[in-house]
C-alpha cells in the first residue's frame, strides 16, 4: 500500500546517500503476535503497553535472522 511504497522510497534514498544497501522486512502482524506473546506471559495493563513495541521489534529481527539462514 501507500505506507509500504513510502518506506521503500525512504530506504532507497538512504542507500543513495549512504552507500549502505538496505533490506526491507515485512512487519505486518507483528504487533498482534506480540500481544499474543504478552498474554501468554500474563503481562497486562501498563507493563504491556510499555513492552509491546519492544516485543514486536524482536519478532521483526528474529524473522529477518531466520530469513538469512536459508
Amino acid at each position: 500500500g501507500e505506507s509500504a511504497a513510502r518506506a521503500r522510497e525512504i530506504a532507497q534514498k538512504l542507500t543513495e546517500r549512504t552507500g549502505i544497501p538496505h533490506e526491507m522486512q515485512d512487519e505486518r502482524g507483528t504487533t498482534i503476535t506480540a500481544h499474543h506473546y504478552l498474554s501468554a506471559g500474563n503481562v497486562y495493563g501498563k507493563k504491556r503497553k510499555q513492552k509491546v513495541d519492544a516485543v514486536a521489534a524482536s519478532i521483526i529481527l528474529q524473522n529477518y535472522l531466520d530469513s538469512r539462514k536459508g
